[in-house]
């Protein structure tokens, strides 16, 4: 039995409800929860069982900072816990907010101690995306107007640092408060899922301190709770995705956690990013063998893989997709490359590689602010780098002997259709058909960008007698120079590159 938390394994449900206050939670379980039994009295730290709509619920006070929230949070997952959702209040750091407005959310700033002891190093505390999925689509169906972003968990309630909260505010913070950032943390640690919900209290920035009545906040803390157990008791296949959500932590983390939830019998893997995410899932998932199902839900920059395949790009569509979508047997191409330091390695692509100019556009992309958009950002990229290339002479073998020797700009594989944030560069590529459509650009004047550039998002840059367009199942791809590679949109290497059609590989999740 914990010391803080009496009670023994099995006397609190799987989702527990976190209010900081004792008081709100008992208000919390008495007004929303059937069959309701008290579960802890210990120090006044109030906890509760009951059922909500048919479904266990547990509301258990963290009490006040990370600290105190820490010993409860920590000793209801040794209890067996395995949902966390904090509802609590936060003073608003936006202008726009208004007394009473809930914020969902994504991740907290660790403004505190508590967590430095945890994690000695720089760290970002962050929801878990299945809970933060259902709380949104709850506050949907229950007309909750809502706030989705960042919060700051500070260690003191009375701020010495008079500029603090206008700094955030400046920097996109939604609110300040104090438990979201150790709650997340300790999640990650425990391996179990977490989320918060914030009433808007106290509006702290813009003027004068302005706080919510009585009257209103609790109103405002009814329309939290029921957005809360919504999140914590909806069935996950019903609103969005059930199944354990994992966070990359560097470059090609992704490619182990997709090749070790594939060798633990997964059934989907859905890769929530960019292109470049969806390709370390891609090759995650092929090192484990290859038959698990893949789906991706695009928020990156180009989100090019999916246009071939007509996945949506709106989010909730594309979680429509991944959970209720038909497998497509697709090809993938296997490339061969060197590293920057001289190492020869393999890699998988699932949409389009390319050798040159195109891979050094990649790289300028991922490098700049998104502000434009993906299609504002690549073109932008590309207009500077074109200018900058120097076009060098390549050399390309395809299948039978087909050698093609010359200078060239670009060589770009594809398995897709669309590259670069919606460039059409193979309009008529087949993504199963065992073959690539390698299209050659050769020896490119400033001019021919000038008058053809606008030609590629219509796929009809491809008259360009500069321009070729051959099919093949191999590509090899040398040159007297070290040329930059990119797959799905990530630069990986250099020259000298073989690519390889890989048929029937990969089974997608696309629109049914």
């Amino acid at each position: 039995m914990p010391i803080h938390v009496r009670a023994e394994p099995g006397d609190y449900a799987d989702a527990v409800l976190l209010p900081g206050d004792p008081l709100r939670a008992k208000y919390i379980a008495e007004t929303y929860l059937d069959d309701v039994v008290q579960t802890n009295s210990e120090r006044g730290m109030l906890g509760f069982r009951g059922t909500w709509e048919g479904t266990p619920v547990s509301v258990q006070a963290t009490g006040m900072g990370c600290p105190s929230a820490a010993i409860v949070i920590e000793e209801l997952v040794m209890l067996g816990c395995k949902k966390l959702l904090r509802v609590g209040t936060c003073g608003g750091l936006q202008p726009h907010h208004r007394l009473g407005d809930v914020i969902v959310v994504l991740t907290a700033v660790p403004q505190d101690g508590t967590v430095h002891t945890y994690v000695k190093e720089p760290h970002c505390p962050t929801a878990d995306f299945e809970l933060v999925h259902a709380a949104v689509h709850a506050a949907k169906e229950l007309k909750q107007q809502i706030h989705v972003g960042p919060v700051a968990s500070s260690d003191v309630f009375y701020n010495p640092d008079g500029g603090q909260y206008q700094r955030w505010s400046e920097r996109g913070i939604l609110g300040v408060e104090m438990e979201a950032a150790i709650l997340f943390t300790l999640a990650a640690l425990r391996k179990v899922q977490a989320a918060c919900l914030l009433t808007v209290s106290d509006i702290v920035v813009e003027g004068d301190f302005k706080r919510i009545t009585d009257e209103e906040l609790r109103a405002a803390v009814d329309r939290m709770t029921r957005v809360g157990l919504a999140a914590v008791t909806a069935d996950a296949a019903g609103l969005g995705l059930a199944g354990e959500t994992l966070f990359a932590e560097r470059p090609g983390h992704l490619i182990e956690l997709a090749a070790a939830a594939a060798r633990a019998g997964a059934d989907l893997v859905v890769a929530v990013g960019g292109d470049g995410t969806l390709n370390e899932a891609v090759n995650g998932v092929m090192r484990a063998g290859g038959t698990t199902e893949l789906a991706t839900i695009p928020l990156g920059t180009g989100m090019d893989f999916g246009r071939t395949y007509g996945i949506p790009s709106a989010f909730d569509d594309a979680v429509r997709t991944a959970r209720d979508g038909s497998a497509r047997t697709i090809d993938l191409g296997r490339v061969s490359y060197r590293t920057w330091a001289g190492e020869d390695v393999d890699r998988y692509v699932a949409n389009v590689g390319s050798v040159g100019m195109s891979a050094a556009v990649a790289q300028r992309a991922n490098g700049m602010s998104k502000v434009l958009g993906g299609r504002g950002t690549f073109f932008y990229a590309l207009t500077r780098v074109f200018f900058e290339w120097d076009n060098t002479v390549v050399t390309v073998d395809l299948d039978d002997g087909d050698r093609r020797e010359g200078r060239m700009h670009d060589v770009i594989v594809a398995n897709g259709q669309w590259h670069c944030g919606a460039m059409w560069l193979a309009p008529d590529a087949q993504p199963d058909d065992g073959l690539f459509d390698v299209v050659l650009i050769g020896d490119v004047t400033k001019w021919d960008f000038v008058t053809t550039a606008p030609k590629i998002y219509r796929g009809t840059y491809l008259a360009h007698p500069k321009v070729d367009l051959v099919r093949s199942r191999t590509v090899a791809v040398d040159a007297p120079e070290r040329l930059p590679i990119e797959l799905d949109g990530e630069q990986v290497g250099t020259t000298p590159a073989r690519f390889e059609i890989v048929p029937a590989a990969l089974r997608v999740r696309v629109p049914a």
